[in-house]
């Protein structure tokens, strides 16, 4: 249902284009990503790769700005050994719609909303951690040969959510109320093939999540650093 959802915003979006477009791009985009869970009352775990894939769109409706949505979601799912006879098994969601401005011809500046979940289930218990937020950044792009870029991006992210759980550990909530800062960047070489209007992508991406349980135990005991460091491509053709 969840996929549904970002799928027919995407698909509202892309009709709208269409119709008022002065520049729209439509394309693919994937992130190949490990997971290391740092926690002071469960120790760290790192957790083997997963691939992220998703639509994107972009939309330049005027000289200067333009918007972009961007919806991932993992094909395979993490795998987290709690113990010889428990594990766990979560798929991300990781969505951005940005507003940008171009400041320069190589810089620009964004803003708008994230949406972060990852669902989880085990043998004994499953449940759904979600939230929402601000996120504002600067990006750049600088070439470096004919149709060749340097692209970049570094940005600032809060936001607020619950977890549910069904069943949950002994000891543990059914509902957990959080709030999460973090920073994500990229840096990728992009190549744009003229002659059928496209741009490939790929690079590296690295995003910070820091997360804490509102009332639950003291203020490092509700606390979860979450990384996230992988390669990253995309394919994007414009209209």
């Amino acid at each position: 249902m969840r996929k549904n959802k970002i799928y027919i915003m995407f698909l509202i979006l892309f009709v709208a284009s269409k119709i008022y477009a002065t520049d729209l791009g439509v394309g693919i985009s994937a992130w190949y990503a490990d997971w290391k869970m740092e926690s002071k009352t469960l120790g760290t775990f790192n957790l083997e790769p997963a691939l992220f894939v998703g639509p994107t769109i972009s939309y330049q409706f005027e000289e200067k700005w333009s918007i972009t949505l961007i919806a991932l979601a993992t094909v395979n799912k993490y795998d987290q050994d709690i113990s010889a006879n428990d594990s766990v098994k979560y798929r991300r969601y990781d969505v951005d719609c940005t507003l940008n401005y171009q400041i320069s011809r190589y810089i620009k500046c964004f803003a708008g909303i994230k949406y972060l979940a990852f669902d989880f289930n085990s043998d004994n218990y499953n449940g759904i951690n979600h939230g929402v937020g601000p996120g504002a950044g600067i990006g750049f792009s600088s070439p470096i040969v004919s149709s060749i870029y340097l692209l970049g991006i570094v940005s600032g992210i809060y936001g607020y959510g619950l977890e549910t759980t069904d069943n949950p550990p002994a000891g543990s909530p059914d509902n957990r109320n959080f709030y999460s800062f973090g920073i994500n960047s990229s840096l990728q070489l992009a190549y744009y093939i003229q002659a059928i209007e496209t741009t490939i992508s790929a690079g590296y991406r690295y995003q910070y999540i820091q997360l804490h349980y509102l009332d639950y135990g003291t203020d490092e005991d509700s606390k979860y650093d979450n990384h996230f460091r992988g390669f990253t491509a995309s394919v994007a053709k414009s209209f």
